[in-house]
């Protein structure tokens, strides 16, 4: 159980991590982003965001 614990932990912290690397190029991605669909508009914008990341 400790394993699972220190596991679990160890996981929320990158997870958070790697939110914090990410959010500023997903909400600039999601306000150039144009559409009527609140969330197309949103899932495009993470999947760009990280992208961005990456190829830059």
């Amino acid at each position: 159980m400790k394993f699972l614990f220190f596991f679990a932990l160890f996981f929320c912290a990158i997870a958070y991590l790697f939110y914090l690397l990410t959010r500023r190029s997903i909400k600039s991605v999601y306000a150039e982003l144009e559409g009527t669909n609140k969330w197309l508009r949103k899932i495009r914008a993470v999947f760009k965001g990280i992208f961005q990341l990456i190829a830059y």
